[in-house]
C-alpha cells in the first residue's frame, strides 16, 4: 500500500509468507516497510536470510522490518535472528526512528501484547507499527485491547499492521489516525500486485483497494530530538542522511530530551 506523507512516498506491506518475489514495488520508493510475517512458520534460517537478501534489494533507500508471529525464528533464538539483518535494514521491536522528519515506531505485538508490557506510546509518532492489529479496526474482533489504549492515548497520524489476512488493503480514518490492514497474503494467492493510486477523502469510511495512495498535509514536521542514546543508521550507499536512531522506549527519560 503506497502512502504519499511529507513529500515521501512510503511502501507498506505484510504478511508475504514466502511469496515476496510476487510483489511488485514502486520504482520511487523512497521507504519500504514490512509488518512481519514473510516466512512461513520456519523455525530455520534460511527464509529470513531469502527474504532478507530480497528486501535489500528492492528500490528505496530505507527499509523497516517489524517481525510477525510466523517469523518463528523471533520467538525461539531472537538474538540469532536478529544477526542475519544487514544494516540498511532497521529492525523496530518496541523502539522508533526519524527519518528525514518522519517518526516510525515499532511495538512488537504477535500477536498480542502481554500486560505487564504496557507503556506509553510517544505523542509525536507519524507511523505506528505492528504485526498484528489492535482492538476495534480491521481486527475481526480478535485485536489487541493494550494496542487500542496505546493508540487513544499516543494518537499516531498512521497505524500500520497485517496478520488478517482477510481485511488485507482496507483502511480506516478517524479523526486522530488512519488505520490501514497492509496484508498481501491473499491478494498474491491470486494475482501479482498491480499498483493504482486514489486520493481518499478523510471521510471515515473503509474502502477496499488493490493498492492506495494517501495524500496528506499535517502540518510542519516534527523536530528532531534526542532520546537518550541515538544514532544514523546506515543507507545501502553508506552515507549519512537526515535520520535519527530512537532507542528502545524502555529506556526513553522524556524529561532528558533535548533539541539538536
Amino acid at each position: 500500500m503506497l502512502i504519499n506523507y511529507k513529500n515521501k512516498k512510503i511502501f507498506a506491506f505484510s504478511d508475504t509468507h514466502g511469496m515476496n518475489n510476487r510483489l511488485e514495488i514502486p520504482e520511487d520508493v523512497d521507504i519500504l516497510i514490512c509488518c512481519g510475517d514473510c516466512t512461513r512458520d520456519d523455525m530455520s534460517d534460511e527464509e529470513i536470510i531469502d527474504f532478507l537478501k530480497w528486501y535489500t534489494q528492492l528500490p528505496g533507500r530505507y527499509k523497516i522490518f517489524v517481525p510477525g508471529n510466523h517469523d518463528m525464528l523471533f520467538e525461539t533464538e531472537p538474538e540469532r535472528a536478529k544477526l542475519h539483518f544487514p544494516t540498511s535494514v532497521t529492525l523496530l521491536e518496541d523502539c522508533g526512528v526519524i527519518i528525514d522528519d518522519i517518526y516510525f515506531f515499532g511495538v512488537t505485538c504477535r500477536p498480542w501484547r502481554f500486560e505487564n508490557s504496557e507503556y506509553d506510546l510517544p505523542k509525536e509518532v507519524d507511523f505506528l507499527i505492528t504485526h498484528a492489529p489492535a482492538k476495534g479496526h480491521l481486527d475481526n474482533n480478535t485485536g489487541c485491547e493494550i494496542l487500542k489504549q496505546m493508540i487513544n492515548e499516543g494518537k499516531p497520524k498512521y497505524y500500520i499492521f497485517g496478520h488478517i489476512h482477510e481485511l488485507g488493503l482496507q483502511q480506516e480514518v478517524t479523526p486522530d489516525t488512519t488505520y490501514l490492514n497492509v496484508s498481501y497474503y491473499n491478494h498474491l494467492l491470486h494475482h501479482h500486485t498491480m499498483h493504482k493510486s486514489l486520493e481518499l477523502e478523510n471521510s471515515g469510511r473503509r474502502l477496499k483497494l488493490s493498492s492506495i495512495k494517501i495524500v496528506c498535509n499535517y502540518g510542519k514536521a516534527i523536530s528532531k530530538r534526542d532520546f537518550g542514546e541515538a544514532r544514523t543508521p546506515p543507507t545501502n550507499d553508506n552515507q549519512r542522511f537526515d535520520t535519527t536512531f530512537i532507542s528502545c522506549l524502555s529506556r526513553i527519560d522524556k524529561k532528558t530530551r533535548k533539541k539538536v
